[in-house]
């Protein structure tokens, strides 16, 4: 049967948004304490990597990635009309995936600083914060995006399929 590369790349992106809710439910159960954990390390250790993986999950279908001719190699959100009269969201899916590339997957230094404060008998003192990964992003938002992209994703993909199988391009 004829391939469409973007419907298939579309099709991809749709699991990928489904990690994003299922990593962003997680969260919201956490933050409105609807999983009782009690320790306070554990909390933040699985807020921090549910973030991660739901920015990393995000930005997968935007950014390259090999795929041997068979599927489009990212998607731009421009090419496609998504997030269509939208600015926020558009705003917001820049920040996620400015933050995959320069805190997440990357260590830019404004986002990895580390600087030397100080020597004492003969140890370095170093102040290295670690960022705040959902700064600026609301969970909210994000779900709302992440929802949103995903739906317009199955639109699309089942759009280009169709054409596909009537044999027009």
């Amino acid at each position: 049967m004829q391939q469409d590369a973007t419907a298939n790349r579309l099709a991809r992106s749709i699991g990928d948004m489904e990690e994003v809710q299922h990593y962003l439910m997680v969260l919201w159960k956490l933050e409105s304490g609807r999983l009782q954990i009690k320790e306070d390390f554990i909390i933040k250790s699985i807020r921090k990597a549910s973030f991660l993986a739901s920015i990393i999950a995000y930005s997968r279908p935007f950014k390259k990635s090999n795929s041997d001719g068979r599927a489009d190699r990212s998607l731009n959100l421009s090419d496609l009309d998504l997030l269509r009269g939208d600015p926020e969201l558009y705003d917001l899916h820049n920040a996620i995936i400015e933050k995959r590339d320069r805190a997440v997957a990357h260590a830019d230094w404004n986002y990895h600083p580390s600087e030397l404060v100080g020597i004492e008998n003969g140890l370095t003192i170093r102040h290295s914060p670690r960022p705040d990964f959902s700064e600026g992003i609301a969970l909210y938002d994000f779900q709302r995006l992440s929802e949103l992209v995903c739906r317009q994703c199955m639109e699309l993909a089942y759009e280009r399929d169709m054409r596909s199988a009537q044999g027009r391009d």
